[in-house]
């Protein structure tokens, strides 16, 4: 079972794909696995992209985990009252 604290919800008028891990289980490649599967369910879904919003100080999340999902960085925003980065993720055809 992976240990993900967060799933897909309907934000802002779009769907965000998002992703947090339990402490300790943090650099398994779970985040990534998860998205990949959120990413074909959306497809299936006739979505065309999904959005990601992290905090600035959270690398892991912008280096390994989006970056490596092929999500383009977009320009900040301020979600629920926090900065965050923006990234558009691109769905598999």
């Amino acid at each position: 079972m992976i240990p993900m604290l967060d799933s897909v919800r309907l934000v802002l008028r779009g769907w965000r794909n998002g992703w947090s891990l339990c402490k300790g289980f943090e650099g398994k490649g779970y985040a990534i696995e998860a998205a990949r599967r959120v990413q074909l369910w959306a497809h299936e879904k006739g979505l065309q992209a999904l959005m990601s919003f992290v905090h600035p100080e959270n690398l892991p999340s912008q280096s390994s985990v989006a970056k490596r999902l092929g999500a383009t960085l977009l320009s900040p925003t301020i979600l629920r009252g926090e900065p965050r980065l923006r990234f558009r993720h691109i769905l598999p055809s």
